[in-house]
């Protein structure tokens, strides 16, 4: 992925008392989805189909969230939201490989399996 944005790296602390500015804006996967993450952790990903899941981050602790869809009434179990700062290397048994200059969001019920579900700042 290009990297023509300027890299802001994520503020832990702020994003432990709910302000995610420090990560929000336009995210992007290999995979072809967008996500827009807004201030107060709240946004919505769109796949390459254009279906859309508005979530909110919730119970955010040094890098890892409850990913918490809005558009229902009962939250996924286990759905974890995970910030990888710059040079932080992705926790994955199979050896995950992710471009560490830049910071990283992934998300999934697991540790991730390949590269292609980090979303990368698009702006």
């Amino acid at each position: 992925m290009p990297t023509s944005v300027t890299e802001q790296d994520f503020d832990f602390d702020a994003i432990n008392n709910g302000n995610f500015s420090s990560a929000a804006g336009t995210w992007k996967n290999k995979l072809g989805d967008t996500m827009n993450l807004n201030n107060d952790g709240t946004g919505i990903i769109t796949s390459q189909e254009g279906n859309q899941s508005p979530f909110k981050i919730i119970d955010f602790k040094d890098g890892i969230g409850q990913y918490a869809p809005t558009n229902t009434k009962e939250p996924l179990g286990g759905s974890g939201a995970f910030f990888m700062k710059i040079s932080e290397e992705p926790k994955s048994t199979f050896n995950v490989k992710s471009d560490i200059n830049r910071p990283r969001i992934d998300f999934g019920q697991s540790e991730p399996l390949n590269d292609d579900r980090f979303f990368y700042r698009a702006s």
